[in-house]
C-alpha cells in the first residue's frame, strides 16, 4: 500500500484519477490543515482524508505506519518535516518536489536573487538581529531548517522533471536519494489543446507571483529602457500579499507609469486564462525552476517566452528545440512581434514531448511501483 500526504492543493487533482487508474486499491490520500480548517477548498477528488495535522483523527488515519511500502511527501517543508521524522527506516520516502519546498533553503535562497532584488532581501530579512526577540526568532528558523535539512536526507527517490534541480539540492544538502521523472500537470491538464494558435493582443506579462524569485525590479529595469508604445504590462502580484507586492507596484507604476497593471487581487482560472490569451510576450525572470504551469499555458497560446538562461525550465526547453528567448538578449522589436505560426506549433510539440498526458500517466506508473 502507498500512502500520500499532501495540503490541499489544485495539483493532487492531477494525479489521483491516474493513481487510481494504473495502481487501483493500493494509494491512500490524506490531506492535512495546518489549522481547523472545515473542509478542503482546492482538492475536488472523492474518498481522500482530510484532518488537522497532528490531531487523534490524522493518526488514526494513517494507521499503522510499517503497513506501507512506500509514503509519497507533496510538498517536503514546514509539518511535512515532521511527518518524514517519524517514519521508520525500510519504507521508501519519496519526495515528489514542487520547487519552494528545495530550492528556498537558506543554503541556496540567495542564488534565486538579481543584485537589485538580493540588496531588497538583504535589507528587508527576517534573519536581521534587532532585539532579544529577534535572536529567539532567528534561533527557530535555523532550527526548523536543520529539521528540513534532516527530512531531505531521508529521503529515498526525488521525483521532479528537472534532474538538474536535484542535483542542486543534492550538493547544497548531502541528500543521497535516487532521481526518478514525475510531473504533476500534464499539458491537457491545463490548456484546452484544440484552441487555434497565436496570442489576440499585444500585451506583456511580467512573472507569476508576488515572490521574490521573480526578479521583479530588474525586469521593470529591462523595460523601462524599452518604447513600449501601447503594450500594457501586467504583473500578477496576489500570491502572498504582503510588503513585496506592494513595493512592486509602487516601483512598476514609478518606472512604466500607466503601462504597468499590478494584478493585486486574486483572479478566477477563467479570467486568469483570457488575460494571458492577450499576451504576446512573457517576461519569466527567476533565477530557478518556478512557474512551469504558467509557461506551458503561455507557450501553448502562442506567447513569445523571454527568459533567464539560468532557469532550468529555460535549458530543458532550449535542449529539447523550443522556441524561447534568454531575457538579456531581448530588444524592443522582438518584444514586440509575435511568434510565427511554424514557431508556435513547434513549441506545442516539444510541450506534447516533455508533459503529454502519456507521459504523465507512464511517469506516474513507474513512480508508484517503486
Amino acid at each position: 500500500m502507498n500512502l500520500h500526504i499532501s495540503h490541499d492543493n489544485i495539483f493532487m487533482d492531477y494525479i489521483i484519477p491516474i493513481a487510481r487508474e494504473v495502481d487501483p486499491g493500493n494509494n491512500k490520500f490524506i490531506f492535512f490543515s495546518y489549522d481547523r480548517t472545515a473542509e478542503l477548498k482546492h482538492v475536488k477528488s472523492k474518498d481522500v482524508g482530510y484532518f488537522e495535522y497532528g490531531s487523534d483523527m490524522f493518526w488514526k488515519a494513517v494507521g499503522d505506519i510499517n503497513s506501507y511500502r512506500n509514503i509519497y511527501v507533496h510538498w517536503l517543508e514546514g509539518l511535512t518535516t515532521d511527518f518524514v521524522a517519524k517514519i521508520p527506516k525500510g519504507i521508501n520516502v519519496i519526495w515528489c518536489f514542487w520547487g519552494g519546498d528545495g530550492l528556498e533553503i537558506p543554503e541556496l535562497k540567495e542564488s534565486n536573487y538579481q543584485p537589485s532584488t538580493l540588496a531588497y532581501y538583504r535589507e528587508k530579512s527576517k534573519n536581521k538581529i534587532r532585539s532579544v526577540k529577534d535572536i529567539k526568532k532567528v534561533y527557530h528558523r535555523r532550527q526548523k531548517n536543520q529539521l528540513h535539512i534532516k527530512a531531505i536526507r531521508r529521503v529515498d527517490y526525488f521525483a521532479h522533471y528537472l534532474e538538474k534541480d536535484y542535483n542542486l539540492i543534492k550538493e547544497a544538502t548531502g541528500m543521497k536519494s535516487t532521481f526518478i521523472p514525475f510531473h504533476y500537470a500534464a499539458v491537457e491538464d491545463i490548456v484546452p489543446i484544440n484552441e487555434e494558435t497565436g496570442p489576440k493582443g499585444l500585451d506583456i506579462l511580467l512573472g507569476n507571483s508576488d515572490t521574490l524569485s521573480n526578479n521583479h525590479f530588474e525586469a521593470i529595469d529591462i523595460l523601462s529602457k524599452i518604447n513600449l508604445r501601447s503594450s500594457k504590462v501586467f504583473c500578477p502580484l496576489s500570491y502572498e500579499k504582503g510588503k513585496y507586492a506592494r513595493d512592486v507596484k509602487a516601483y512598476g507604476e514609478k518606472e512604466l507609469g500607466e503601462r504597468f497593471i499590478p494584478i493585486m487581487d486574486f483572479i478566477a482560472k477563467d479570467k486568469y486564462d483570457q488575460m494571458l490569451s492577450r499576451i504576446n510576450s512573457a517576461i519569466m525572470n527567476h533565477n530557478r525552476s518556478q512557474a512551469l504551469g504558467n509557461i506551458m499555458v503561455l507557450l501553448w497560446k502562442g506567447a513569445k517566452l523571454f527568459m533567464n538562461e539560468k532557469n532550468f525550465i529555460f535549458q530543458l526547453l532550449s535542449e529539447n528545440g523550443c522556441v524561447i528567448s534568454p531575457l538579456s538578449k531581448m530588444t524592443k522589436d522582438e518584444l514586440q512581434t509575435s511568434l510565427d505560426e511554424i514557431s508556435i506549433r513547434n513549441n506545442r510539440e516539444v510541450l506534447m514531448k516533455l508533459f503529454s498526458k502519456q507521459h504523465q500517466k507512464e511517469k506516474i506508473k513507474k513512480m508508484l511501483t517503486i
